[in-house]
Protein backbone atom coordinates (compact mmCIF):
# COMPACT_ATOMS: atom_id res chain seq x y z
CA UNK A 1 0.00 0.00 0.00
CA UNK A 2 1.33 3.43 -0.85
CA UNK A 3 0.03 6.97 -0.73
CA UNK A 4 0.03 9.21 -3.82
CA UNK A 5 -1.62 12.62 -3.66
CA UNK A 6 -3.54 11.25 -0.67
CA UNK A 7 -5.04 8.40 -2.68
CA UNK A 8 -4.35 5.15 -0.92
CA UNK A 9 -2.78 3.00 -3.62
CA UNK A 10 -3.59 -0.70 -3.61
CA UNK A 11 -2.40 -3.80 -5.40
CA UNK A 12 -4.96 -6.16 -6.95
CA UNK A 13 -4.53 -8.47 -3.95
CA UNK A 14 -5.49 -5.68 -1.54
CA UNK A 15 -8.81 -4.85 -3.21
CA UNK A 16 -11.99 -5.49 -1.24
CA UNK A 17 -14.40 -4.38 -3.98
CA UNK A 18 -15.93 -7.33 -5.79
CA UNK A 19 -16.97 -4.96 -8.59
CA UNK A 20 -13.45 -3.62 -9.14
CA UNK A 21 -12.05 -7.16 -9.09
CA UNK A 22 -14.74 -8.31 -11.55
CA UNK A 23 -13.97 -5.43 -13.93
CA UNK A 24 -10.23 -6.11 -13.77
CA UNK A 25 -10.82 -9.82 -14.51
CA UNK A 26 -13.04 -8.86 -17.46
CA UNK A 27 -10.37 -6.41 -18.72
CA UNK A 28 -7.69 -9.11 -18.54
CA UNK A 29 -9.86 -11.57 -20.47
CA UNK A 30 -10.72 -8.91 -23.09
CA UNK A 31 -7.02 -8.14 -23.53
CA UNK A 32 -6.21 -11.65 -24.67
CA UNK A 33 -2.61 -11.78 -25.89
CA UNK A 34 -2.43 -8.05 -26.69
CA UNK A 35 -0.79 -5.49 -24.44
CA UNK A 36 -4.14 -3.70 -23.95
CA UNK A 37 -7.73 -4.48 -24.85
CA UNK A 38 -9.31 -2.42 -27.61
CA UNK A 39 -12.50 -0.45 -26.96
CA UNK A 40 -14.21 -2.85 -29.37
CA UNK A 41 -13.31 -5.73 -27.02
CA UNK A 42 -15.42 -4.25 -24.22
CA UNK A 43 -19.10 -5.19 -24.54
CA UNK A 44 -21.37 -3.35 -22.08
CA UNK A 45 -23.82 -6.27 -22.27
CA UNK A 46 -21.17 -8.43 -20.56
CA UNK A 47 -20.83 -6.10 -17.57
CA UNK A 48 -24.32 -4.69 -17.08
CA UNK A 49 -24.19 -4.76 -13.27
CA UNK A 50 -21.00 -2.66 -13.35
CA UNK A 51 -22.21 0.05 -15.75
CA UNK A 52 -23.52 2.52 -13.11
CA UNK A 53 -20.03 2.71 -11.59
CA UNK A 54 -18.05 3.00 -14.85
CA UNK A 55 -16.42 5.89 -16.62
CA UNK A 56 -14.90 5.80 -20.08
CA UNK A 57 -12.36 8.51 -20.79
CA UNK A 58 -10.53 9.51 -23.95
CA UNK A 59 -6.93 10.55 -23.52
CA UNK A 60 -5.33 13.28 -25.59
CA UNK A 61 -1.54 13.24 -25.24
CA UNK A 62 -0.13 16.53 -26.54
CA UNK A 63 -0.92 18.22 -24.24
CA UNK A 64 -2.36 15.65 -21.88
CA UNK A 65 -6.12 16.10 -21.47
CA UNK A 66 -8.70 13.62 -20.25
CA UNK A 67 -12.22 13.78 -21.70
CA UNK A 68 -15.07 11.95 -19.98
CA UNK A 69 -16.95 10.21 -22.77
CA UNK A 70 -19.25 8.31 -20.39
CA UNK A 71 -19.93 8.72 -16.67
CA UNK A 72 -22.16 6.07 -15.11
CA UNK A 73 -25.40 6.93 -13.35
CA UNK A 74 -24.07 5.64 -10.02
CA UNK A 75 -21.07 7.97 -10.23
CA UNK A 76 -23.37 10.88 -11.07
CA UNK A 77 -25.71 10.03 -8.18
CA UNK A 78 -22.91 9.78 -5.61
CA UNK A 79 -20.88 12.80 -6.73
CA UNK A 80 -23.89 14.98 -7.54
CA UNK A 81 -22.41 15.95 -10.91
CA UNK A 82 -22.69 14.61 -14.44
CA UNK A 83 -19.35 15.39 -16.03
CA UNK A 84 -20.03 13.37 -19.18
CA UNK A 85 -18.56 15.10 -22.26
CA UNK A 86 -16.34 17.35 -20.16
CA UNK A 87 -12.59 17.54 -19.77
CA UNK A 88 -11.08 16.68 -16.42
CA UNK A 89 -9.64 20.19 -16.12
CA UNK A 90 -13.09 21.69 -16.83
CA UNK A 91 -14.92 19.93 -13.98
CA UNK A 92 -15.90 21.65 -10.72
CA UNK A 93 -13.43 19.39 -8.94
CA UNK A 94 -10.71 21.73 -10.25
CA UNK A 95 -8.48 21.65 -7.18
CA UNK A 96 -8.42 17.86 -7.37
CA UNK A 97 -7.55 17.54 -11.05
CA UNK A 98 -3.78 17.49 -10.64
CA UNK A 99 -4.01 14.40 -8.43
CA UNK A 100 -6.16 12.54 -10.96
CA UNK A 101 -4.00 13.84 -13.80
CA UNK A 102 -0.91 12.32 -12.16
CA UNK A 103 -2.67 8.95 -12.01
CA UNK A 104 -3.44 9.19 -15.74
CA UNK A 105 0.19 10.16 -16.44
CA UNK A 106 1.38 7.15 -14.47
CA UNK A 107 -0.98 4.82 -16.33
CA UNK A 108 0.31 6.17 -19.66
CA UNK A 109 3.97 5.85 -18.58
CA UNK A 110 3.74 2.35 -17.09
CA UNK A 111 0.94 0.85 -19.16
CA UNK A 112 -0.32 -0.76 -15.97
CA UNK A 113 -3.76 -0.63 -14.37
CA UNK A 114 -4.07 1.57 -11.29
CA UNK A 115 -5.98 0.60 -8.16
CA UNK A 116 -6.68 2.56 -5.02
CA UNK A 117 -8.97 3.94 -2.36
CA UNK A 118 -10.25 7.43 -2.00
CA UNK A 119 -12.00 9.29 0.80
CA UNK A 120 -13.42 12.77 0.37
CA UNK A 121 -16.05 14.90 2.08
CA UNK A 122 -18.73 16.04 -0.35
CA UNK A 123 -20.27 19.54 -0.38
CA UNK A 124 -23.24 18.36 1.70
CA UNK A 125 -20.85 17.09 4.38
CA UNK A 126 -21.33 13.42 3.52
CA UNK A 127 -18.23 11.23 3.53
CA UNK A 128 -17.55 9.48 0.22
CA UNK A 129 -15.38 6.36 0.39
CA UNK A 130 -14.52 4.39 -2.72
CA UNK A 131 -12.20 1.86 -4.23
CA UNK A 132 -11.28 2.59 -7.81
CA UNK A 133 -9.46 1.24 -10.81
CA UNK A 134 -8.14 2.78 -14.01
CA UNK A 135 -7.68 0.26 -16.83
CA UNK A 136 -5.89 1.28 -20.04
CA UNK A 137 -7.49 0.65 -23.43
CA UNK A 138 -6.02 1.10 -26.89
CA UNK A 139 -7.96 1.37 -30.13
CA UNK A 140 -5.01 -0.23 -31.93
CA UNK A 141 -4.20 -2.68 -29.11
CA UNK A 142 -0.86 -1.05 -28.28
CA UNK A 143 -1.12 2.76 -27.78
CA UNK A 144 -3.21 3.81 -24.78
CA UNK A 145 -5.83 6.33 -25.84
CA UNK A 146 -8.77 5.39 -23.60
CA UNK A 147 -9.31 4.44 -19.98
CA UNK A 148 -12.03 2.27 -18.49
CA UNK A 149 -12.39 3.39 -14.89
CA UNK A 150 -14.61 2.41 -11.98
CA UNK A 151 -15.44 3.84 -8.59
CA UNK A 152 -17.16 1.46 -6.14
CA UNK A 153 -18.66 3.47 -3.31
CA UNK A 154 -19.85 0.40 -1.39
CA UNK A 155 -16.29 -0.83 -0.87
CA UNK A 156 -13.98 0.10 1.93
CA UNK A 157 -16.50 1.42 4.46
CA UNK A 158 -14.63 3.92 6.63
CA UNK A 159 -10.89 4.32 6.35
CA UNK A 160 -8.35 7.00 6.95
CA UNK A 161 -8.65 10.74 6.92
CA UNK A 162 -10.38 12.52 4.04
CA UNK A 163 -7.86 13.76 1.50
CA UNK A 164 -10.13 16.58 0.42
CA UNK A 165 -13.23 18.46 1.50
CA UNK A 166 -15.08 19.62 -1.59
CA UNK A 167 -16.60 23.09 -1.59
CA UNK A 168 -20.16 23.61 -2.74
CA UNK A 169 -20.29 22.90 -6.47
CA UNK A 170 -23.31 25.02 -7.34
Amino acid sequence: MSQTDAFERLSVDQLSSEKVIELHDYWRAARGDRQFPRRADIDPADIVRLLPNLMLTEIEREPLRVWYRVVGTGVVARTGLDFTRRYLDDTPFADDNSAWRRLYEEMLETGEPIFGRDFVIMPDGAPLHSEFCMLPLARDGSTIDLCLAMEDYAAGDSFGTPRRIYPKLF
